[in-house]
């Protein structure tokens, strides 16, 4: 036991130092983003690494270039670990233990906390649809959808956005309209935050936190469920 306590540590540590381009004995967002690309990309594709990175790497640490330490990547190996598909961890001592939820928790079927979160996050979801609509023809182009990307950013951010925009809509635009339906704007939203923030998409969503959280659900049981 002690031996594959001490290999695991081992291992962490070597990956941290393979990552860790600038010598810096730290791990920015674009290490860690390597990182768990190469290494965990189902964490990457279901979005269970974009909300553990949100909680124990918060992007206010990020903007001011902060980067994490040794414990800190450890302790968001064990969070990712913990919430992913048929992972044997009950990630007790998660930081991000809130994140996803029971299917079963506060009743079953319509009344679980999944079904309650879900219905919840597609309220939300079709306010903001709404609310970029402008002309009201039920239906978002692409200069309806930049409009809610956040003015503050700085400009190689916005760029960085628009460009994942860009690929993202030419993938969900099957019938290359170059306009998209509410449930096509659904699916954007998904894979913008695979890589990034629903804020990066919508600066003024009223609750983004339920938005990520059912992305997440959604695509966790889709997973557990595809056999």
């Amino acid at each position: 036991l002690h031996a594959c306590i001490h290999q695991a540590f081992s291992v962490m540590a070597e990956c941290m130092h393979a990552y860790d381009q600038d010598g810096s004995r730290l791990l920015d967002i674009n290490e860690l983003n390597a990182f768990f690309n190469d290494q965990l990309p189902v964490s990457v594709s279901s979005g269970i690494y974009t909300q553990v990175v949100d909680v124990v790497y918060p992007e206010a640490s990020r903007a001011a270039n902060q980067a994490i330490n040794f414990p800190t990547f450890m302790q968001m190996i064990y969070d990712v670990l913990s919430k992913s598909p048929g992972s044997g961890l009950h990630g007790k001592y998660s930081q991000a233990s809130k994140l996803l939820s029971n299917p079963v928790a506060a009743g079953t079927g319509e009344q679980s906390l999944f079904w309650i979160e879900v219905r919840k996050a597609f309220q939300v979801l079709e306010a903001d649809f709404g609310r970029l609509d402008i002309n009201g023809d039920r239906h978002l182009d692409k200069t309806e959808i930049a409009q809610g990307i956040p003015v503050t950013k700085p400009n190689s951010e916005k760029i960085n956005i628009l460009s994942r925009l860009e690929y993202a809509f030419s993938q969900v635009d099957v019938d290359r309209s170059g306009a998209l339906d509410f449930f096509e704007f659904l699916y954007l939203c998904f894979l913008m935050t695979q890589n990034g923030s629903y804020h990066d998409l919508v600066d003024d969503c009223k609750d983004v936190t339920s938005v990520k959280k059912a992305f997440i659900d959604i695509h966790c049981y889709y997973l557990r469920c595809d056999l």
